[in-house]
């Protein structure tokens, strides 16, 4: 036998123990990373699926503000149109979100009556005010025999 195959069995045997070794002591610190990369991939997930989440909220809600939009600008779309309903073509059916969006709808014209109100009040109001103002003139002539003019 000569030296290099005496050596190398014995340094493989040496190298085995030493990787094993290694191996072995380094253990907690593969764990440590395994277990950190997993929060990372975690939380990572966890953003990604609130995202998702939130974009479907946000969709959600922009397709029911077009929807409602929609049904405002033509309440017809509320109409009960489907063969073998209950109602008679011209009801509604959904009666209470139709009659709100009807009583919104009026709310457009009912401002500008109410503003128009508003304006006639305060007119009458000055009118009122200059007549009782002739009125007192009038009762202190009166009270006073003056001629009333």
């Amino acid at each position: 036998m000569t030296l290099l195959q005496l050596f190398f069995p014995i340094v493989t045997a040496a190298l085995s123990v030493a990787c094993f070794a290694c191996w072995k002591t380094n253990k907690p610190l593969r764990e440590k990373a395994k277990e950190e990369a997993r929060i990372v991939a975690e939380k990572a997930a966890k953003e990604v699926a609130e995202g998702r989440e939130k974009d479907r909220r946000n969709n959600f809600r922009k397709e029911l503000y077009s929807d409602l939009e929609q049904i405002i600008a033509t309440p017809d779309m509320l109409v009960d149109r489907r063969y073998g309903s209950r109602e008679p073509l011209g009801h509604y059916r959904w009666k209470n979100l139709a009659e709100f969006i009807l009583r919104v709808n009026r709310l457009k014209d009912q401002s500008e009556t109410i503003a128009y109100l508003d304006q006639r009040i305060l007119k009458q109001a000055a009118l009122i005010r200059d007549m009782q103002l002739n009125q007192r003139d009038i009762m202190k002539a009166l009270q006073m025999g003056n001629p009333v003019e």
